[in-house]
């Protein structure tokens, strides 16, 4: 055990800066030391003394018991306090965890642009902790103008210092091109420096590398392997692409239950893809019992963060009565936000629904826009009722021409009803 031999009533006498540094490193031996627990608050007052006549490793050291409550109450603010007297004395790791404590509001309010100051004094002192988090704040912006160039930087001087942090976080970078040029072999590399020490997103973005050959050779079951890994750390965008493995025996044995269970882990999380693709295995009892009603509610849920497959399907719900109440409006609602989002059979069932009046004003121009904008993208039916509107000139000026190019659009890819169409446009007009 190593032994403090001073009376506690000599703590405040002036030592001598080699007095200080010893009894500084005794007491932190003491506190490293889980078996000398007993001793750690005569150690932590040792800190104390240390710190108040201005010995900065003793300002750090003590804010870190501070803050833990290690021998001593924990103080958060007090913790700060010595954390602010060290780094303001240039002390490396006091001004990173100084920053640490701004950027959470531990201890103190918080202050991204004051974080950002002192991870930037530390950084720039080599800490490549401070380096790791500076980089991560000019990425987003946040205490500091946004400079993905300048983020790159520090990333890749923490990077090389090995703190595993900073290399998912380049690795990023570099599959994105994000201030730097986009490297998909160098990306991979750093996700897989740091995919085994338990980055899921490393692991993640490892496992889709392999899964595509981007960057990488194939390996499907290696891409399974490290997707699970992330998955089961419970990652939802894992979670989901070791659905649609599972779900497509890619990589691993088909199972369409398993595939269902974690879909729901991840639609649970809140990603909204996956709520979609539940609702669809629930609504057609794919590795799930069926159930309309509970499909509904996670096509709701994906409808309702923006998502357009799921608006439409939704609205196709309401519209139909299945799974829900009919609600003409509400499905009219949730077609308009998806056709606004370009989907486009969206905007053909909205322009439906306008050329109708069901549950919206009447209005033929506006089902006309809406067709086009659907016919536009290629979709049949749509082209097929364009067409019919064209060569009446219902809610559009008649265009013969015009709607031959769409009724032929609509044949070319089997509309049942688009070839009697023409037929009858060209009978009733056979001279042009």
């Amino acid at each position: 055990m190593t032994e403090i031999t001073d009376s506690t009533n000599s703590l405040s006498a002036d030592l001598s800066p080699d007095v200080t540094a010893e009894r500084h490193k005794a007491a932190g031996a003491i506190l490293d030391d889980e078996a000398q627990e007993a001793a750690w608050p005569e150690a932590v007052a040792r800190l104390r003394a240390g710190a108040d006549q201005g010995y900065v490793p003793s300002q750090y050291l003590l804010a870190m018991c501070l803050a833990a409550g290690r021998g001593t109450p924990a103080d958060e603010v007090e913790a700060v306090r010595y954390l602010r007297l060290a780094a303001d004395q240039g002390y490396t790791p006091a001004r990173c965890q100084l920053a640490v404590c701004l950027e959470e509001g531990t201890g103190v309010a918080k202050d991204m642009v004051e974080a950002a100051r002192y991870y930037r004094l530390a950084a720039d002192q080599g800490h490549a902790l401070a380096q790791q988090n500076l980089g991560v704040c000019l990425l987003s912006g946040e205490g500091v103008a946004q400079d993905a160039i300048e983020a790159v930087r520090y990333l890749q001087m923490a990077a090389e210092q090995g703190q595993a942090g900073a290399q998912c976080h380049l690795g990023i970078c570099l599959a994105e091109g994000r201030g730097v040029a986009q490297d998909h072999a160098e990306a991979a590399r750093y996700f897989r420096l740091v995919a085994d020490q338990g980055f899921r997103v490393a692991q993640r973005r490892l496992g889709l590398y392999l899964a595509s050959g981007l960057g990488v050779e194939k390996d499907e079951v290696e891409a399974v392997r490290y997707v699970r890994m992330a998955a089961d750390r419970g990652d939802p965008i894992a979670r989901f692409h070791l659905a649609l493995f599972l779900d497509g025996g890619i990589g691993v044995a088909e199972d369409e239950v398993e595939a269902a269970r974690y879909c729901r882990l991840a639609a649970d999380q809140g990603l909204a893809l996956a709520q979609f693709h539940l609702a669809c295995c629930l609504d057609k009892g794919r590795g799930v019992a069926a159930d309309a009603a509970e499909a509904v509610r996670y096509f709701r849920l994906a409808a309702d963060h923006g998502f357009p497959e799921a608006q439409c399907q939704l609205a196709i719900c309401l519209e139909e009565g299945a799974g829900t109440a009919p609600d003409p409006a509400e499905a009219a609602r949730y077609f308009r936000l998806a056709a606004d989002q370009g989907h486009r059979t969206a905007q053909f069932k909205l322009g439906v629904c306008l050329e109708n009046g069901q549950g919206v004003a009447k209005d033929l121009a506006e089902a006309v826009r809406c067709y086009r904008l659907a016919a536009d993208q290629g979709l049949p039916a749509a082209q097929c009722y364009l067409a019919d509107f064209l060569a009446n000139g219902v809610g559009v000026e008649k265009d013969k021409a015009e709607a031959i190019r769409y009724y032929h659009l609509a044949i070319a890819q089997g509309h049942p009803e688009a070839q009697p169409s023409l037929d009858r446009l060209l009978a009733a007009s056979p001279q042009g």
